[in-house]
């Protein structure tokens, strides 16, 4: 069993960027492992059923989206900075990706049809000087579908 943990690759997200700017920010960091597989093995998930619809579903889909996005920008040449936010009273922003001198926000939900509502979080941006580019909800809707002028729903499949 130690050498399976000794062998886990993970990633660990820094803690919120903006933390200067924005007075609640938490300075907790968040572990996303890029062997997902191993840690549903460690975490004693064992099927692809369970993990589908267990309780930690949405845990794994986050850290499976995660993942991907962070395999995907680190063989672009485009490079980009990937963190998240969350502060003191709860909030949680799952990824923010600075690129360009914009920051593009976006929630991560294991659903067909997340509540629009999720997109409210991204305000605390506003208390900011940084310029915001477009966002959305990463989800698993079949095609991509404007919540507003700025943030849509994103398929997950696109990534």
């Amino acid at each position: 069993m130690a050498s399976i943990i000794g062998r886990v690759e993970y990633y660990l997200f820094a803690a919120a960027v903006y933390k200067q700017r924005i007075e609640t920010a938490d300075e907790n960091t968040e572990a996303i492992f890029l062997r997902y597989r191993t840690s549903a093995y460690l975490s004693m998930w064992l099927t692809r059923e369970t993990l589908m619809n267990g309780a930690a579903s949405g845990h794994f889909f986050e850290n499976h989206v995660i993942a991907e996005l962070f395999k995907s920008y680190s063989y672009s040449p485009l490079k980009s900075n990937m963190t998240y936010y969350r502060d003191s009273n709860a909030k949680e922003i799952d990824i923010f990706v600075q690129e360009n001198n914009l920051i593009h926000s976006l929630e991560i939900k294991k659903s067909a049809n997340p509540d629009r509502r999720e997109i409210k979080k991204f305000a605390v941006l506003d208390k900011t000087t940084v310029q915001t580019g477009a966002g959305g909800i990463i989800c698993m809707c079949e095609e991509v579908i404007p919540i507003d002028s700025q943030n849509c729903y994103i398929p997950y499949n696109l990534i």
